[in-house]
């Protein structure tokens, strides 16, 4: 049976972190923010997304 991961992405005042199932994974600081594209990728293995929720911080 599949099972779906969890990932939330926060992006505030140049801070950037990432949590995978409320785990965190990853992250960085001093990021430049941009305005553009947002773009969902895998690393060479088939990727289904469901339930995206985008939201612009103040």
């Amino acid at each position: 049976m599949n099972e779906w991961n969890h990932y939330y992405v926060r992006a505030i005042n140049g801070e950037v972190r990432l949590w995978v199932n409320g785990e965190e994974v990853s992250g960085g600081t001093k990021i430049q923010p941009a305005t553009g594209y947002l773009c969902l990728e895998s690393e060479g293995s088939p990727v289904e997304f469901r339930n995206l929720r985008i939201r612009e911080l103040p």
